[in-house]
């Protein structure tokens, strides 16, 4: 949802969408290079395992959770071992 009504209309919904990605770094970069905005580079954070996180949002405004997933099991075929969450 785009234009005045849609700015409205989301201002106050606490919506986070949440992604995995092999390279959150690289998706970061790629959000900038589409002129969206990245609120916290993926960085390690040390109260969550060190897991990778950064946030970023979507041309509507909502918040995009970037994480980095979990290594691919042995004879997984899958980006991440997630199916569809390859970045590209």
């Amino acid at each position: 949802m785009h234009g005045p009504m849609a700015r409205r209309a989301i201002q106050n919904n606490p919506i986070k969408l949440v992604f995995y990605f092999t390279d959150p770094k690289a998706i970061a970069a790629k959000i900038k290079a589409f002129g969206c905005e990245v609120t916290r580079e993926p960085a390690p954070v040390p109260t969550l395992r060190n897991a990778m996180v950064g946030l970023a949002k979507d041309p509507d405004g909502y918040v995009i959770e970037l994480l980095q997933a979990a290594p691919a099991k042995s004879g997984c075929t899958c980006e991440g071992g997630r199916r569809g969450l390859t970045p590209g």
